[in-house]
């Protein structure tokens, strides 16, 4: 409706070519760029550039390449022109603050040096707030100080503009920055009121483009929570805007081709009548001319045969004309015939992409109760076109798994007499083959009064995209469950570690001690002393396999020491029990992930070191910890035989590797595992660095 306002705001301009026109033509434009038809804001755009260029009005000539610049960046086209450059170079001319303003933007925008780059922005903010300043009234000189604030990322500045000026399509574009900037710091709690926030604005003022990236927003969010069942829930949402973009898109491209192709018809046959027409006339004018030849040939030999040499002369020559008319259809008949080819082609990709997609498009008119529909639609509910055509949506509704879905969708067509507003409904049908989830948007069309006359909209099979959320949010059960079970072994390991160092290490020290204070005794007898002497040394070896036991359970040293100097303490115990050559090249990483996580690395670390001494026979063994762009190499490098990783990660009855994998699955790591008879196995990890 605002885009048919404006349109006939240009066709009653008594000046065609005028600043009033270029406005209108920048407002139509703006309308689809918020709307997220960038293609069509483009069209527009370049309209007013055409109407400025023409009556030499430079500085709006700057300001709507601005908004084409603006326009390819948010649509990921690519443009013919730099678009900012060029309108840098006319603000560049001008001595008005707010074309100065605009300059400093602009290279503050193009600007790659840090420094140099806030110089400008700083710049463009000091003279756009004197601008603002002296016309307190004109919003547009608000929008452009709030997007500069945006730009030099004081977004807060910038979301108190667009609150002042109740400008919702920038607000919410600025509270998405506000909350990507606290995803970064860490401060989701924050992070994600921002975004809800900017959630309910997209909602109530439908700007589908950016509730896409609202959506996104939210699911990284609850994702870097841990949270994934939400993470996957808004990732989903995320995706049925895709689609109903794509959907919107494709079918404004088809009603675009479809107008051309019935205008350059109805141009043809119009065409083609105007020149039978002018032909026919033709033919009638030499019938008269030779009718009253013979009228006449009565009166002489020789005014006859002039007439009819004469009138012959002039047939051929309309002839000639009618034969060269004839081509020129011809022609046009050709070049129809290759439009309508290239419609018939567009019309299979669409029937393909929707076999693709499992999709199909469907209308249905409330009075008639006529249903059309696509090929894809009785495949997806597994029902014959001729029933349908014969029973209309009840042939697919007794398909419905109960009751209460049978009514759902009846309100939803308003079959039942009352028609539901709700535009999308997900529900189950019986097949067949199996059990299908179906998903069914409408759009209502009504008449002049606002009663509704026809539906229309699309189905799709969405069993498959079901299938993997249940999956993922299995998955994500699982690895939740891991890292708890982790968590909780960890948790015990330290409880009985403690438990055998304080009570049963105590106790057996006390031992000791009393063994020894009983020998320091001269008059003990031999036989005394020699069994006070074993006691002592046998405590002693205990004490020592508890220490032993502790620190396999709970290295206390890991803490104190760190992560390296409890690794090589652990490479030189095993050194006493093998005969393995061990070498390493370690760094430290401890500020570079929490200490629950250094515990993972070290019984990553543990583990493999544990399984190369039990089952490989090698003779020399590399451990090595790199920090590399952001990540943490780990290598374990040995020469012995090597396994078979997937066979042996199936068959084995161990919990060794299975937990190496879930502890790397947990730190958000990835691993690749090289192993073969000649050259050993090298177990090579990658872990993300947590800032």
């Amino acid at each position: 409706d605002i885009i048919d306002k404006y349109n006939n705001e240009i066709k009653n301009t008594w000046m065609k070519q005028s600043d009033s026109t270029g406005r209108i033509y920048i407002k139509i434009g703006d309308v689809y760029f918020m709307s997220g038809f960038y293609s069509k804001a483009i069209e527009s755009y370049f309209k007013a550039l055409d109407v400025y260029e023409k009556i030499n009005y430079y500085e709006k000539t700057g300001l709507v390449k601005l908004r084409l610049a603006r326009a390819y960046y948010f649509s990921d086209l690519k443009p013919e022109n730099n678009y900012y450059l060029e309108a840098a170079e006319i603000f560049k001319s001008s001595q008005k603050k707010e074309y100065m303003a605009l300059y400093y933007f602009i290279k503050g925008l193009l600007e790659t040096d840090f420094t140099q780059k806030n110089s400008y922005l700083d710049k463009a903010i000091e003279l756009q707030t004197q601008v603002v300043n002296q016309n307190l009234e004109n919003i547009d000189f608000k929008i452009y100080l709030a997007s500069f604030f945006n730009a030099k990322g004081d977004y807060e500045n910038a979301i108190k503009i667009a609150e002042t000026i109740d400008d919702k399509w920038f607000l919410v574009l600025f509270l998405n920055n506000y909350g990507f900037k606290l995803v970064k710091n860490k401060d989701y709690d924050n992070a994600l009121s921002i975004f809800k926030r900017s959630l309910e604005i997209c909602l109530l003022e439908r700007y589908r483009t950016l509730l896409r990236n609202v959506y996104e927003n939210i699911s990284r969010v609850y994702r870097l929570k841990g949270n994934w069942e939400r993470a996957t829930y808004y990732m989903q949402l995320m995706q049925y805007v895709n689609e109903f973009l794509y959907e919107s898109s494709y079918s404004a491209q088809i009603a675009d081709m479809e107008i051309k192709y019935t205008t350059e018809q109805k141009s043809l046959e119009n065409e083609y009548l105007k020149k039978e027409k002018i032909a026919f006339n033709e033919k009638i004018k030499v019938q008269r001319y030779l009718n009253f030849a013979l009228l006449f040939s009565i009166g002489t030999i020789t005014l006859v045969l002039a007439t009819f040499y004469f009138g012959n002369k002039k047939l051929k020559t309309v002839n000639a004309e009618l034969d060269k008319k004839n081509l020129e259809i011809l022609t046009k008949q050709n070049e129809l015939s290759k439009l309508n080819a290239v419609l018939t082609t567009n019309e299979k990709n669409l029937k393909d992409a929707q076999e693709i997609a499992q999709i199909a498009n469907w209308e249905f008119f409330i009075t008639t109760k006529e249903l059309n529909f696509s090929e894809q639609f009785p495949v997806i509910f597994d029902c014959e076109s001729s029933k349908i055509n014969e029973n209309g949506f009840e042939a697919v509704l007794t398909k419905t798994t109960d009751k209460n879905t049978y009514s759902d969708v009846s309100g939803f067509l308003g079959l039942n007499g009352v028609l539901d507003e709700t535009a999308v409904i997900e529900f189950t049908v019986k097949t067949q083959k199996k059990l299908k989830w179906i998903k069914m948007k409408k759009i209502i069309l009504n008449d002049d009064n606002g009663n509704p006359i026809k539906l229309s909209g699309t189905v799709q099979d969405i069993t498959e995209s079901k299938e993997e959320e249940e999956n993922r949010i299995k998955i994500a059960r699982q690895q939740s469950f891991a890292k708890e079970l982790i968590k909780y072994q960890e948790d015990e390991r330290k409880r009985i570690a403690g438990e055998i160092h304080d009570g049963l290490g105590q106790d057996l020290l006390l031992i000791k001690n009393r063994a020894l204070l009983a020998l320091q005794n001269n008059n003990a007898d031999q036989f005394s002393y020699t069994q006070l002497t074993e006691i002592n040394n046998a405590v002693s070896t205990v004490i020592d396999s508890i220490r032993e036991i502790s620190f396999n359970l709970r290295p206390a040293h890991l803490e104190r020491l760190g992560l390296s100097d409890v690794i090589i303490y652990t490479i030189d115990r095993l050194k006493n029990v093998s005969s393995i050559n061990f070498s390493h090249d370690l760094v430290n990483v401890e500020d570079l992930v929490n200490q629950e996580n250094i515990i993972s690395i070290f019984r990553i670390v543990q583990e493999s070191l544990n399984n190369i001494i039990k089952h490989s026979n090698a003779t020399e063994v590399y451990i090595g910890i790199k920090h590399e762009n952001e990540v943490i190499k780990i290598e374990i490098k040995d020469n012995g035989r090597g396994f078979a990783f997937e066979k042996t990660i199936k068959s084995t009855k161990g919990f060794g590797l299975k937990n190496i994998i879930n502890r790397i699955e947990i730190l958000k790591g990835s691993f690749t595992c090289i192993s073969d008879n000649k050259n050993g196995t090298t177990f090579t990890i990658t872990i993300p660095v947590q800032k």
